[in-house]
């Protein structure tokens, strides 16, 4: 069964993204990258239905932003029974999703690595010098 991962988003994202995770991962055949966006919809769902042809199992696509003018474009094509949907990609979506792609189905419901995604999501301070909290002479 042949499965594939496009990421699709505005301006260079999804290249990018598709980038750093073939860095971490190493040479992927199965994952590709959109990013055809100022404007031209007939070209994006062009490259989708490209990537689309060569899948016997299902199509992942990981878009940048719900509501954005790539998720919407390609959401009308998750009527194909081998296509699915997510928004909200960042680097560990994509690894995630990446590492399971070979296993996935069209059961696949895609929430452990949108959990494992989430749960990546921190903020973090680094306090300097002058803010570190006074320690008592004994």
């Amino acid at each position: 069964m042949t499965n594939r991962l496009l990421l699709a988003s505005h301006g260079e994202l999804a290249r990018g993204l598709r980038d750093a995770a073939l860095l971490i991962m190493g040479e992927r055949d199965d994952i590709f990258a959109t990013a055809p966006y100022s404007g031209d919809i007939d070209a994006l769902l062009a490259e989708t239905r490209a990537v689309l042809d060569g899948v016997d199992g299902i199509l992942v696509v990981l878009t940048d932003l719900e509501g954005g003018s790539p998720h919407n474009a390609l959401l009308p094509l998750t009527t194909d029974a081998r296509v699915r949907v997510i928004s909200g990609a960042n680097l560990p979506l994509v690894i995630a999703i990446a590492l399971d792609l070979p296993d996935l189905d069209a059961d696949s419901s895609f929430g452990d690595a949108i959990d494992e995604a989430r749960a990546g999501l921190r903020s973090h301070v680094l306090l300097g010098p002058d803010s570190a909290p006074d320690e008592e002479d004994f």
